[in-house]
């Protein structure tokens, strides 16, 4: 017997949809609340956000309430350009914030995309406070800080991200256009 959340991600990572889309069609309606968990954010990985919502809402259906399935639902909405069920989602999920650095990540991206980033500003900087080393959480924060025009902030996010990897080279493009670099103010 194989399994089928394994198979399901080597369909995607081999990059043939048809084939993981049959698999998923096959698995979801068995699919528990765990599994729809590592499912969900593989295909919000692979921007396929039709099968993201779909994954979510039966993560939801086994288990209702879950923030992280809330999270990736309200993401998989925004980037289909649904953005009432998207709001909706994001709304539920912040009454108890989630629990998984990817579940936050797409709350906060979902956040921005229905033009919410103060909520998105919040929850990125509560979940830094807790994981001051992830580098994809301070990339957010600085986009974030950003678009709220804090770009000081957004300045200070950057220079950690370029700390922490110093070879992720959108945070040196982002950073330097915050603002005009001078002879004297630059990061030269």
């Amino acid at each position: 017997m194989t399994d089928p959340v394994r198979d399901i991600l080597a369909g995607l990572r081999q990059g043939d949809p048809a084939r993981s889309a049959a698999l998923l069609r096959a698995a979801l309606p068995g699919l528990d609340a765990g599994a729809c968990r590592t499912l969900v954010f593989a295909y919000l990985a692979a921007r396929r956000p039709g099968e993201s919502a779909a994954i979510a809402e039966r993560g939801l259906a086994v288990c209702p309430g879950d923030s992280d399935l809330l999270s990736a639902e309200a993401y998989a909405h925004a980037l289909a350009g649904r953005y009432g069920p998207a709001i909706q989602a994001a709304e539920a999920a912040l009454s108890a914030p989630p629990t998984s650095l990817p579940a936050v990540r797409a709350l906060a991206a979902a956040l921005t995309l229905c033009l919410r980033p103060q909520s998105a500003y919040v929850l990125l900087q509560t979940a830094l406070a807790a994981n001051p080393g992830d580098p994809d959480l301070q990339f957010n924060l600085a986009a974030v800080a950003r678009f709220v025009g804090r770009e000081s902030e957004a300045e200070t996010a950057y220079d950690a991200v370029i700390g922490l990897q110093p070879e992720r080279w959108d945070a040196y493009r982002n950073r330097s256009e915050l603002r005009p670099q001078t002879e004297t103010n630059n990061h030269v």
